[in-house]
């Protein structure tokens, strides 16, 4: 018979990729007091569909792209079902959130000769 374990947490994050963890980041850092718990289905830091890209992540920042094209990608990847205000809010918000992710957080992004952020588009993307 299997037990069921109850546990008290004030958020509950499904999911440790990059999403999750800093979502739970963000949320300690707006209340330190809070207590987060993080829901795996594998290791912390060793499953999940971010490690899987290795790093990938869409965002609206070489020239000739814009957010009003990465909106019309997500939407349309999405098949006309994705909420279209949460939607922008992510593709507005994306270029901020890579910043902090490099200048803040220590993540490491592929350069160009140049020194811009390497980027490919994902299946579906222009």
């Amino acid at each position: 018979m299997t037990s069921i374990e109850t546990i008290k947490t004030d958020i509950l994050v499904l999911g440790s990729g990059g999403a999750g963890l800093f979502a739970a980041l963000h949320a300690h850092q707006a209340n330190p007091n809070l207590h987060i718990t993080i829901a795996v289905k594998g290791l912390l830091g060793k499953c999940g569909c971010t490690r899987m890209v290795q790093g990938g992540y869409n965002v609206a920042l070489a020239e000739g792209d814009s957010v009003e094209r990465h909106f019309m990608d997500t939407i349309e990847g999405g098949k006309w079902l994705s909420d279209q205000e949460l939607a922008w809010t992510l593709v507005t918000k994306s270029v901020e959130r890579i910043h902090e992710l490099e200048n803040e957080l220590g993540c490491f992004f592929d350069r160009n000769p140049d020194g811009t952020i390497h980027q490919k588009a994902f299946a579906g993307q222009t």
